[in-house]
């Protein structure tokens, strides 16, 4: 059975096993109260695993006025508690000036994060996000064999790259609620995945609110919200 990073299919120069200690995310966050105790308490290990750049992969570097494309970290996150991962990984992207792509391994569940990041023009060697991008958490079946599968170097430059696993984590909803890989993975992705992921979450409300109601009418009336999500999701299906 394969592992989660055989997928990326590192190249034998890019692997690396480098520990980094929870601490030292703590000290570069200058986190304090709330976020210090969600980073300890929800993190187990954390280990940079795969350093890609121009000598690694043979892809080029991108630079122009507005993004800084020379290296994408690959991180593998264990974790002890993953009630809040996705408040924790706006943190760890955060730490980061570099685009990373963070693999978080709950038990035999994982989900994969990237950030677009734009360069800061006001403090120099920082950077911007532009918008996170996380995964639902999912296993290693077939579905995702085949969704995973599709991670390969063929691009032009490493933002490149790095779009097309931003696009392919989109796509991770996209193909959860349909049973099947999407046949096109680009841009237009995003916006599908995001629909999607809205009336998940709307209808995770709904769900939670009909196990609240009291009232049989209450019941019906969250029922009907439900019945309508499922009937919006099934029209995204197509």
């Amino acid at each position: 059975m394969m592992e989660i990073l055989d997928y990326f299919k590192l190249p034998e120069k890019a692997q690396i096993t480098q520990r980094v200690y929870t601490k030292d995310i703590v000290a570069a966050l200058d986190a304090t109260g709330s976020d210090k105790v969600l980073i300890e308490k929800s993190i187990s290990t954390i280990h940079l695993v795969g350093i890609l750049n121009e000598t690694t992969t043979g892809l080029w570097a991108y630079r122009d006025n507005t993004y800084l494309y020379e290296e994408v970290q690959l991180f593998l996150i264990a974790l002890k508690d993953a009630t809040r991962a996705k408040q924790l990984n706006e943190n760890i992207q955060k730490v980061f000036p570099n685009p990373i792509i963070v693999i978080y391994k709950n038990g035999n569940e994982y989900m994969l994060s990237t950030a677009m990041k734009r360069l800061n023009k006001v403090e120099k060697g920082k950077s911007v996000i532009d918008s996170i991008q996380t995964s639902g958490w999912f296993k290693l079946d077939p579905l995702h064999n085949e969704l995973l599968s599709k991670i390969n170097y063929q691009k032009k430059n490493i933002k490149e790259f790095y779009e097309s696993i931003d696009y392919l984590i989109s796509a991770e909803y996209v193909a959860k609620v349909t049973g099947q890989v999407p046949e096109s993975i680009d841009f237009m992705i995003k916006t599908k995945s995001l629909a999607i992921q809205q009336l998940l979450e709307e209808k995770n409300k709904w769900i939670l609110q009909e196990q609240e109601e009291s009232s049989m009418q209450g019941k019906m009336q969250c029922h009907m919200k439900i019945k309508e999500i499922e009937q919006k999701l099934e029209v995204l299906k197509q």
